[in-house]
């Protein structure tokens, strides 16, 4: 019978995931396994070897669909308020995992597949699909102007992603003031009566 696992793989993960965000590839295995309390031989045993833990830490959480979204607005007017709580929720998610991102893209061994997997929590099954039943239910209701749920989504998710990817790459701080505006801009097309209230 095999002894117990004192320490869990996620361990494993987390300890491996900080070293990586802090050092990239120049972190090593020694002091990844030394950080989660295993030895070398254990690491390997679980991960294989540095890139397929490399690309296991690297992995985004998945997105708390729920916690994102939020609840629905109850009134009219507060659509636009809603979707811009919305927006920065995103924005806080992405905030985090664009770190990742950026570290898997520039690992010697990534593959484009690699990317792939890592924003499929993102696609039509996960976050856009998400949003685009909720923004299709306000349409519904009347509190946005009817179109492509999906395609709505897609663009709110694009805006948003694309700034905390911008950010994590530039080195950038947040602009909440620019998020704002972006919501309001989209608001003009969103708006039942096409204009911001």
């Amino acid at each position: 019978m095999g002894r117990a696992r004192t320490v869990e793989d996620e361990d494993i993960l987390k300890a491996a995931r900080l070293a990586f965000l802090d050092r990239g590839q120049l972190a090593t295995t020694r002091e990844i396994a030394e950080a989660a309390g295993i030895s070398q031989a254990v690491l390997y045993q679980r991960f294989g070897s540095k890139d397929d833990l490399f690309f296991a830490a690297m992995a985004p959480p998945p997105p708390d669909l729920d916690g994102l979204l939020g609840d629905p607005p109850r009134a009219p007017e507060e659509t636009e308020a809603y979707l811009a709580d919305v927006a920065e929720r995103l924005y806080r998610y992405f905030e985090t995992v664009a770190p990742l991102f950026v570290q898997l893209a520039t690992h010697t061994a990534f593959r484009a597949d690699h990317l792939a997997d890592a924003h499929q929590p993102m696609m039509e099954s996960g976050l856009v699909g998400a949003l685009g039943i909720r923004l299709g239910d306000l349409a519904q209701k009347g509190r946005i102007r009817s179109g492509d749920g999906s395609a709505m989504a897609g663009l709110l998710i694009s805006v948003v992603h694309g700034e905390a990817l911008s950010a994590a790459l530039l080195k950038t701080p947040p602009d909440g003031e620019r998020r704002r505006e972006t919501i309001r801009l989209l608001w003009r097309g969103l708006s039942p009566t096409g204009t911001s209230e």
